[in-house]
């Protein structure tokens, strides 16, 4: 197997980049790095290791795009999907490649694997729920003892195998940095393959800054792309109705909780996402 490691860089804590690297150097055949025009990437001289280098923030869905073209000119099996402040347990990729064989020998139509994350900005750090879709619900299941079905997993962590890219089609650039995992992962589901979590191994993941509430969690940059998405994501055909319904009512209700907490950055950016994305499926119709 040649499995790559695909990474997006931009402004990255050098120190963690590092951390990140040796638990994976060893796991993988090679690693690519795509750079957003960072302005303090630091990274380790490999054989192993590869740079895309862009003069400007070309978004997390392009710059995957990139490095899974490349992964497969260099004739990679398989991608596995990291954010740059993720750190693999040591048997990550051994065990996700195990699940997808095992499945796959029981004639079960793969199409990604994700191990537990472990969110360890949560004190003390918690293992994060799997994730289903049911209508207009979003069911938790703690993954605990067997490999679980699921909506969709984070795309860091993601082992996909490149028959896979080649059938399903690579990451929707015009989402940019925000829920280009749950599309990619609906997308695939609409084709028959199933979507896998194990809780044999984990990634230590870092969500949001730390704190609890689900707005100021995050900046008001990524609020903006998180409503302007949402909008967008109810126009493809092959998102759930439920799933589609749940958007139009959440977005404008996380823009009223804006408002009312006195979140005024987000609330701006969240209107401004809101209009763009109306906006953008007029232009896409």
């Amino acid at each position: 197997m040649r499995i790559f490691a695909v990474i997006v860089t931009y402004n990255p804590d050098n120190f963690l980049l590092m951390q990140q690297y040796e638990s994976i150097v060893d796991q993988v055949f090679g690693i690519i790095y795509v750079d957003n025009n960072s302005k303090n990437l630091l990274l380790p001289t490999n054989s192993k290791v590869f740079l895309i280098k862009n003069v400007q923030n070309v978004g997390l869905g392009k710059a995957q795009n990139q490095g899974i073209i490349l992964a497969k000119q260099k004739g990679a099996t398989h991608i596995l999907l990291l954010d740059q402040d993720s750190v693999a347990s040591f048997n990550l990729v051994e065990v996700l490649l195990d699940t997808e064989e095992t499945f796959r020998a029981k004639g079960v139509v793969v199409g990604l694997v994700g191990p537990k994350i472990r969110d360890v900005l949560s004190q003390p750090p918690i293992d994060m729920d799997a994730i289903l879709f049911q209508g207009m619900r979003i069911l938790r299941k703690p993954i605990n003892r067997e490999v679980l079905s699921v909506s969709y997993c984070i795309a860091s962590g993601s082992l996909i195998p490149m028959r896979v890219f080649d059938d399903v089609g690579l990451v929707r650039e015009e989402l940019f940095i925000d829920a280009m995992d749950v599309e990619w992962c609906l997308r695939a589901k609409s084709k028959g393959y199933e979507i896998l979590m194990t809780p044999l191994t984990y990634l230590e993941h870092r969500l949001g800054n730390g704190r609890n509430d689900k707005i100021a969690s995050h900046s008001p940059m990524r609020e903006y792309h998180i409503c302007r998405n949402n909008i967008i994501l109810t126009t493809y055909s092959y998102i759930p109705i439920g799933y589609r319904i749940r958007k139009i009512l959440l977005v404008p209700a996380r823009i009223i909780y804006s408002l009312f907490h006195g979140y005024w950055k987000h609330f701006r950016a969240g209107v401004n996402g809101f209009i763009d994305g109306i906006k953008f499926c007029r232009i896409t119709e």
